[in-house]
């Protein structure tokens, strides 16, 4: 099968969830063209067999896409992979033989599209419990599947043997003044200004540490309580802005805005961690959210402190959920003196693979094509 992912972000901008599937189902054989909606060189580049990302989409689409769906989609059948509902107008270009409409966020801006996306859709696979009973309600008889997101085994958070602790200098990747260790370095690391704490060595504090978009369902003024209620833990926010700026002053020096990092970087920073958060808001977009970050940071056997969010108690004991900023600020606590079962947080981690969700994914294309 021939699988188009249209322009809905760059392949390189934070790695989730539509890199991840279009990734998994180019392994297992499918042909699959992944759509950048900016411009660069090279105009189509075969990242992985089979898996070609489009940089130059418009000319991709008039010059190469009609003579490639003459010739080899003649063989083969053709499905649109869309997770962004406003596209739904504009898919039949691709004289697609079935569209899957891949239902990730309830977005309040992309409800002006959803009708229409769903009208289109051959098949809707939702991310988590409450989008999927959403659809269930209100889309009867459409083919519908519930995938989640999931750990990309890539990452290998999941194997501690292949990090060992000497390998990585974890005062250069968090920023610090480099501490003598043989010869330790890290080649790579993106200068950040050394925090520097009154009375205490920076080297001393814990690390609680969130890794995802600064966007508005982050809950900032969480964030700034718990920096100010544990004293001897440094707490990192790792992600890019996304719809809300950093704050340009931050009282106090223990909340730090490290900003957008490599996705290759980020198994050093989740290693690195004490505690691993999830600050989000209560709010529609989040209790309909399933993080692809609580796979990450299970998989590393970390701890792992949430808000109320459904999708995280669906993994709890092994994610530690609280209702009110009290609860979250004691979690934390809790957890940085009694980190419990590394072991049970990545055996879980390794039941949600992408690997597992991909077997779902081809599970709904055959059942399309039958």
């Amino acid at each position: 099968m021939i699988i188009i992912y249209p322009p809905t972000l760059d392949w390189g901008w934070m790695k989730q969830r539509p890199q991840q599937l279009m990734t998994c189902l180019a392994r297992n054989g499918h042909t699959v063209f992944f759509c950048n909606p900016s411009w660069s060189e090279p105009r189509i580049e075969e990242v992985e067999p089979r898996l070609f990302v489009v940089r130059q989409f418009e000319r991709w689409l008039r010059e190469d896409w009609p003579a490639y769906r003459s010739q080899q989609a003649q063989q083969e059948q053709v499905t649109v992979w869309c997770s962004f509902p406003k596209l739904a107008s504009t898919l039949q270009q691709f004289d697609p033989d079935y569209i899957v409409y891949d239902c990730v966020d309830e977005f309040a801006q992309w409800a002006p599209y959803e009708a229409e996306m769903v009208r289109t859709a051959d098949a809707i696979i939702c991310t988590s419990e409450r989008l999927f009973a959403n659809k269930k309600r209100s889309s009867p008889g459409k083919k519908l599947a519930l995938i989640r997101n999931a750990y990309d085994k890539d990452m290998m958070l999941h194997i501690d043997s292949l990090q060992p602790a000497g390998e990585v200098n974890n005062d250069a990747v968090f920023g610090r003044p480099p501490i003598e260790r043989g010869a330790l370095s890290l080649q790579d690391a993106v200068p950040i200004m050394p925090l520097e704490r009154e009375g205490s060595s920076s080297a001393a504090l814990k690390r609680a540490v969130y890794i995802g978009a600064w966007a508005p369902w982050v809950d900032d003024m969480l964030l700034r309580r718990l920096a100010d209620a544990i004293p001897d833990v440094e707490v990192l926010v790792i992600g890019p802005e996304f719809g809300k700026p950093f704050p340009r002053h931050v009282p106090n020096k223990r909340l730090r805005f490290l900003g957008l990092k490599p996705h290759a970087e980020l198994a050093h920073y989740i290693r690195q961690a004490d505690v691993l958060l999830l600050p989000f808001r209560i709010m529609p977009v989040t209790l309909s959210t399933n993080p692809v970050k609580l796979y990450e940071y299970l998989a590393a056997g970390k701890p792992v402190v949430s808000t109320a969010l459904p999708e995280a108690r669906l993994l709890q004991p092994e994610v530690d959920v609280a209702a009110t900023h009290g609860a979250f600020i004691e979690l934390v606590r809790h957890r940085l003196q009694h980190p419990g079962d590394a072991s049970a947080r990545t055996a879980l981690a390794l039941k949600h693979t992408w690997e597992h969700r991909a077997a779902q994914a081809e599970a709904l294309l055959k059942e399309l094509t039958r």
